[in-house]
């Protein structure tokens, strides 16, 4: 298996909420309320708000196995000086099969 994670770019928007929008719905659908999960999983939003992201400099990382766009992190760097190369990652999606 060939896995690549890198910078997410505006190319990837379609995959990125086919992502999120899966993980949800696999992760969350006997748990939250369907109409709520309908609300958040219209892809259409996603992409928008995955544009707006990517162009406002948001961190987010694509990870793809195999040619196959399977998961995606939200990171941030981190705000002390001392530490000026690291970050952390806030949130974390991917496809149940992965």
């Amino acid at each position: 298996m060939a896995y690549e994670i890198r910078r997410a770019v505006t190319d990837d928007v379609k995959a990125l909420a086919n992502i999120i929008v899966e993980s949800w719905r696999s992760a969350y659908s006997e748990i939250i309320p369907k109409d709520e999960i309908v609300r958040f999983l219209d892809k259409d939003r996603r992409q928008k708000q995955f544009e707006r992201f990517i162009e406002e400099g948001e961190i987010v990382l694509i990870g793809i196995c195999d040619d196959i766009p399977c998961g995606l992190v939200f990171a941030n760097k981190d705000n002390d000086e001392q530490l000026e190369d690291c970050g952390s990652i806030y949130s974390m999606y991917l496809l149940e099969e992965y």
